[in-house]
């Protein structure tokens, strides 16, 4: 049987990508527009604090307090990573290439691990209505399919007068970093 072509195996993987993130669309009420469109879905984003949403507001957040997510990488991450972001780099997409470079093989996005940060920070510490204000990243070791990036944040520093808090934020495979740096962000104030 002759291997599937990139083609195939790139629709494959996008197709395992929606369906993973189905219930998340549900969840959300926007199956309905998933079903409707099949390449770009809108997206009516209209979150609140309702629903099983949790965060921290400001005057909740301590020096040292931290959140960490695991995730194991797959082929459909990386799929969906290149749909949205429009980054088809053959050494992200193509085996046959990516063994031609220094990596030996294929790898991760590296900013598919910073988006999991973002997620954190956004999803967890200090959550939702949090707003990026900047983040630094040093990339330092490459991440694979079936590796497990285990993303973490830290408070470091809190402004209250001003709602910013800087955080540590690391993405670790094996207890190795991967990505380190700082995000600033404007925390939610209670009653705001």
């Amino acid at each position: 049987m002759a291997a599937a072509s990139f083609e195939a195996r790139y629709a494959d993987a996008r197709d395992e990508a929606l369906c993973r993130l189905t219930p998340w669309f549900k969840r959300l009420g926007l199956d309905r527009a998933l079903r409707s469109s099949k390449r770009h879905p809108p997206y009516p984003w209209r979150l609140s604090l309702e629903g099983g949403l949790a965060g921290y507001f400001l005057e909740d957040l301590k020096l040292g307090q931290s959140a960490e997510h695991a995730h194991v990488v797959t082929e459909a991450d990386i799929v969906a990573f290149a749909e949205v972001s429009g980054d088809f780099n053959p050494v992200h997409m193509d085996e046959a290439f990516a063994a031609t470079t220094q990596f030996k093989g294929r790898i991760a996005h590296g900013m598919l691990s910073a988006a999991w940060l973002s997620a954190l920070i956004a999803g967890d510490l200090p959550g939702p209505g949090t707003v990026y204000m900047s983040q630094s990243l040093r990339f330092r070791r490459p991440v694979r399919i079936g590796d497990e990036v285990v993303s973490r944040v830290e408070v470091t520093a809190i402004d209250a007068e001003k709602a910013r808090v800087t955080l540590a934020t690391v993405c670790s495979v094996e207890g190795k970093p991967v990505l380190d740096g700082e995000a600033l962000v404007m925390a939610p104030r209670r009653g705001v």
